[in-house]
């Protein structure tokens, strides 16, 4: 209707002045017997009500008939407005045409404050969807979620079980380092459409924020219905997701909780799941956990490790120690491998291998990676302003630093600021780092080669890798997992193995480093293997900055039994 907008045209005036002047003509020259007159009036006002959709339409019908009525005992009873019977015509008619205008006015009033009050109501509902849903997944969001707990909680005084479940999806930042944030963008799109098929129309699916989303499930009947949920969750995930026409699996990490049994609060309740969460986490794959009163302390730990890790960096919580690498005849240091060490002032020493993969996770690895290298260069650089040997400088990386777009200008920045030979430095890889796009990791290596860096895989043999890693990777040195060197006399298998690592290496020219050497039958174990060169207790420990520059200065001397030809000869 074009009143509703409250917009009249001026050809609509023409209609509205032509209903009211059929009647006034009528009525003057008298066509219609006056006690009808008043029909005439009613029924344009009628059609002008029905076809612009005005209330002032209605209006005006219920005027004219009060003018007419009014105008007819004026007539019998006494002069109308104190003017004679002749002229009460044109007094009705100026009377009409401003009841007329009134009217119109008033519709067009009343249909603007409702247009306006639509729009009002639209905006309040955009804006309270807007409160309570994820732009991007579509999904209520983490105050969705929180409302709609906290209401079962608090409106429940007999409590029926309601089931929480925490979904965090593994290795996500890998998705947004290796493709890009539009990638990550539309993963999560996928993940939503594909959680919301798993479970009821009744149960709450929510994006709490990043990666994480959260399934309620409202009047659960037993532990197997939830466990059925999870299953299903897990199996539609499966089969790799389509993202921009690549396909990208996804694992998932879930942890349960129920109420009122693993807790009676909101916040003990999250508590709890994201812990029995973390407890998923621990294992390959996709996996759910429920929580209980034995979860391992570990859970906690590694929270609280989190929490500390975040600002250790800050409070200068870490060092480097160096771990010499000898050839094992003539006992010379041909390198130094940088460790980091941890000691907290509430958790106190925490080892790498506990702290690593807890940085990886959180994505603090990236700061703290870069610190280990620059303050790593920095030492070794100080080493060779003392005139002391132009060793090679190993430092571990990441897969997740590697995939980082701006891995490789922070590598040129470190050696620019610390004036540190890039041909002095290399950079040790886990064989992991397929999993987390070995394309990219590629390109990014084969650039670094470039620059004059060299390139290690530590721990070969014990993890994801596999023989064509040797030829896709531009390495220059293999390290001997210690798995294999502290059972080289006692398992011929293993022997085995590493004398077949060696071989390939050799024909490769790779250079070999046997790790976490500690007796004198290890060492004597590679020696007989031709491993080029050892690093491990047997010739020292990691060592401070000032100790390692001592052994440099003045050598290491053991006594090995070994000849001073052969293996590094």
């Amino acid at each position: 209707m074009l009143l509703k907008r409250s917009r009249v045209h001026w050809s609509h005036w023409i209609v509205i002045f032509i209903c009211f002047l059929i009647p006034v003509v009528t009525d003057y020259i008298q066509l219609v017997p006056g006690d009808l007159m008043w029909m005439l009036y009613i029924i344009p006002a009628m059609i002008l009500a029905y076809y612009y959709g005005l209330k002032g339409g209605f209006i005006t019908a219920l005027f004219s008939v009060s003018i007419q009525l009014t105008y007819k005992l004026s007539e019998r009873y006494f002069n109308f407005m104190g003017v004679n019977n002749g002229n009460n015509g044109i007094v009705l008619v100026t009377l009409s045409l401003g009841l007329f205008a009134t009217a119109i006015g008033m519709g067009i009033l009343a249909d603007r404050l409702k247009l306006k009050h639509n729009e009002l109501e639209i905006a309040l509902s955009t804006m309270k969807s807007m409160a309570y849903h994820d732009e991007l997944s579509s999904l209520p969001n983490r105050r969705k979620f929180i409302d709609k707990l906290s209401e079962l909680i608090n409106d429940n005084p007999y409590p029926t079980m309601i089931a929480i479940m925490f979904i965090d999806l593994d290795r996500f930042k890998m998705v947004n380092d290796t493709f890009g944030h539009a990638a990550g963008d539309l993963l999560i799109i996928e993940v939503a459409k594909q959680l919301a098929k798993c479970v009821s129309d009744e149960s709450l699916v929510a994006r709490m924020g990043g990666d994480e989303f959260t399934i309620l499930i409202d009047k659960v009947t037993s532990v197997d219905e939830v466990e059925e949920i999870a299953q299903t969750i897990i199996e539609s995930f499966e089969k790799p997701l389509n993202v921009q026409g690549r396909e990208i699996r996804v694992n998932l990490s879930i942890g349960i909780v129920l109420y009122p049994h693993n807790g009676l609060s909101m916040e003990v309740l999250l508590e709890h799941a994201d812990a029995a969460m973390y407890l998923a986490k621990q294992r390959e794959g996709s996996n759910y956990r429920f929580y209980s009163k034995e979860i391992d302390t570990r859970i906690f730990r590694k929270l609280e490790i989190k929490n500390q890790l975040e600002f250790a960096l800050g409070r200068d919580e870490f060092t480097l120690s160096y771990q010499p690498q000898v050839i094992a005849r003539t006992q010379q240091i041909v390198g130094v491998e940088a460790l980091i060490r941890w000691k907290n002032n509430k958790l106190g020493l925490i080892t790498p291998t506990e702290f690593i993969p807890i940085a990886e996770e959180a994505g603090i690895i990236i700061p703290i990676g870069e610190w280990v290298l620059e303050t790593a260069c920095r030492d070794a650089k100080s080493w060779f302003n003392q005139g002391l040997s132009q060793l090679r400088l190993s430092v571990n990386i990441s897969p997740i630093q590697l995939i980082h777009d701006q891995f490789e200008e922070t590598v040129n920045r470190v050696l620019k600021q610390t004036g540190f030979p890039p041909e002095n430095l290399e950079l040790e890889i886990t064989e992991n780092v397929g999993l987390y796009g070995l394309d990219k990791s590629v390109t990014t290596l084969q650039r670094l080669r470039a620059m004059g860096i060299g390139l290690a895989i530590d721990d070969f043999g014990t993890g994801y890798s596999s023989l064509s890693y040797l030829v896709d990777l531009p390495i220059d040195t293999i390290k001997i997992d210690r798995v294999f060197v502290q059972n080289l006399n006692t398992n011929s298998k293993l022997m085995t193995l590493a004398e077949a690592i060696i071989k390939i290496s050799k024909v490769m020219n790779f250079q070999t480093i046997g790790e976490g050497v500690e007796t004198l039958e290890e060492l004597k174990g590679l020696d007989t293997l031709e491993c080029d060169q050892i690093q491990g207790y047997f010739f020292s420990k990691p060592v401070s900055t000032e100790i390692m520059a001592e052994l440099l200065k003045n050598g290491i001397s053991v006594e090995t039994d070994l000849g001073s030809e052969g293996i590094g000869a």
